[in-house]
């Protein structure tokens, strides 16, 4: 069994490589370049979510709706963002996975208009994209549906609130 020994110089450099530490996914630049959906990103607190669905504002637009909240997050990102599909409307959990798949993709292809306009204003939101029809929607109704709320939302809090 062969050990490799570092002089203390070369093991200090390991240390510091910015692909070994956990600050990485704290700087929000980082993630906002990329198109992913990172873990950091996925809304899961159970508080959070109950005052998104309490104290938050609505966007609507066709059969979706758009929740935001300012809240800060222990995660550093700038936006951290949920979906939702009702049960009630669709009863095979295959097709709620599928509503939520398309709403993911057009939530990470989009992603970077909130994230600049929340940058700039140093703030966090937690949003929920809700799904309130009754039929599965084409992939193009979803993207620009997801678009034009992510529009009407950085309008919204770029303007300020009396």
């Amino acid at each position: 069994m062969e050990e490799n020994y570092l002089p203390a110089e070369e093991q200090e450099a390991e240390k510091n490589l910015p692909f070994q530490t956990k600050n990485v996914l704290n700087n929000s630049s980082v993630i906002a370049k990329g198109f992913g959906f990172s873990k950091p990103e996925k809304l899961k607190k159970k508080a959070v979510i109950d005052d998104i669905f309490l104290k938050g504002k609505a966007i609507q637009k066709n059969s979706f709706a758009f929740l935001y909240l300012e809240q800060p997050n222990a995660a550093g990102v700038p936006v951290q963002a949920m979906f939702a599909v009702s049960k009630r409307n669709f009863k095979h959990a295959t097709d709620r996975n599928r509503i939520k798949r398309l709403m993911r993709e057009a939530w990470r292809t989009q992603k970077s208009l909130v994230y600049e306009k929340a940058i700039a204003q140093q703030k966090q939101y937690a949003v929920c994209l809700m799904f309130k029809g009754r039929e599965i929607p084409p992939f193009s109704i979803v993207n620009t549906t997801v678009k034009e709320l992510l529009e009407r939302f950085c309008k919204s809090i770029s303007t300020p609130q009396n």
